[in-house]
């Protein structure tokens, strides 16, 4: 096999109000060379409806992926076995939603829980994963409350995400319709989430997606109604989490319509990245870690329109993103010096919204 990774790449395949194409067909497979960043198409996609987030777990041999549709008894989550030679995915099996609009899914570091954000009835749910992969139906489902000021967005509470701290022990949940981060205690074999507290962010600002630090001391939240970026200081004891600064995901003098989209930090937690739809372009800070800041670098196009979900190889060579309505998947060679990003190769991809490189070092 040549120096290349398997990129899975999530699309949209049904019509939505909020969309403006979906001309996805499931679950594609590309390959990205890690010499030349080159991008190419390795199969037939894997007909599943609009698995627009895509998770693979941490013994990197399952992919689960998200159906994100509003009714209930259709959206759900799936679980598939990874070929790990041709990236071929094998179907395990499925469970409901148990909520509307299924947008999110993170796996503990065991593999043994799974973890769901449905973004239209705000709720999370936990579903154990059984040795061979297979998911069994929602051990603990938790609603969240509350509202915001901007009535057609945030009419009632929305989770967007919800990621596992960096030990294992606690899950944040990110609630776009309430402004505010949901953080649980993480038991797998007694209460698989117990809810802890919150923490409230600024008014209307619609919370997004949150990472964490490699050292285990910094979050990083992306917020989707006012383009900013927020980090948060984590004590690791007790889960909670302090914020330290926002910035903004777009240039001072920008007038259009913008909605942050994904976020992720280099490798070496040096440099942190946003897509922002509208301006589409991806955001590029430096992180002090001593001053505690985020510091501006610039904006690099993204390529196309409307960019959605991004990826950083496990390297930190190349980033790849996926620009929604204009069907593209761009590659780019990352300057691990300074942050930058230099455009390498474009493929097409239907609809493309969530990214996932399978790393086999």
């Amino acid at each position: 096999m040549r120096n290349q990774q398997h990129l899975y790449v999530g699309t949209y395949t049904r019509l939505a109000p909020h969309l403006e194409t979906a001309n996805g067909s499931g679950i594609h497979l590309y390959t990205l060379d890690l010499d030349t960043g080159a991008l190419s198409c390795s199969s037939e996609p894997l007909i599943i409806e609009n698995p627009s987030y895509l998770c693979i777990d941490q013994v990197r041999q399952r992919l689960f992926a998200v159906s994100e549709i509003e009714q209930h008894e259709t959206g759900g989550i799936s679980a598939y076995q990874i070929d790990l030679n041709s990236g071929e995915l094998s179907y395990i099996n499925s469970q409901q939603a148990n909520g509307s609009a299924a947008c999110y899914l993170s796996i503990d570091a065991t593999g043994s829980t799974a973890l769901l954000a449905n973004y239209v009835t705000g709720n999370v749910c936990a579903y154990p994963v059984a040795e061979d992969g297979s998911l069994s139906p929602a051990s603990a489902i938790v609603q969240h409350w509350g509202s915001g000021p901007n009535q057609e967005r945030q009419e009632a509470a929305h989770a967007h995400s919800i990621v596992l701290s960096p030990d294992n022990k606690y899950a944040f949940a990110a609630d776009l319709g309430s402004d505010q981060i949901f953080s649980y205690r993480l038991q797998c074999e007694t209460q698989p989430l117990q809810k802890l507290a919150s923490v409230q962010l600024q008014v209307g600002s619609g919370p997004r997606h949150l990472v964490f630090h490699p050292n285990g001391k910094f979050a990083f939240l992306i917020s989707e109604l006012i383009s900013q970026v927020t980090l948060l200081s984590y004590d690791a004891a007790n889960g909670e989490l302090t914020v330290l600064q926002t910035i903004n995901t777009v240039p001072q003098d920008y007038r259009g319509v913008n909605y942050p989209g994904d976020l992720h930090l280099s490798p070496d937690g040096k440099f942190l990245y946003g897509s922002n739809r509208g301006h589409d372009s991806i955001v590029i800070y430096a992180f002090d870690q001593q001053q505690q800041q985020l510091n501006l670098i610039g904006f690099q196009s993204s390529g196309g329109k409307f960019p959605r979900g991004f990826t950083i190889a496990a390297s930190g060579r190349y980033l790849l993103v996926a620009n929604q309505n204009s069907d593209n998947i761009v590659s780019f060679k990352r300057d691990a010096k300074n942050g930058t990003l230099a455009r390498v190769d474009e493929i097409f991809a239907p609809t493309p919204v969530c990214l996932k490189l399978l790393n086999l070092d």
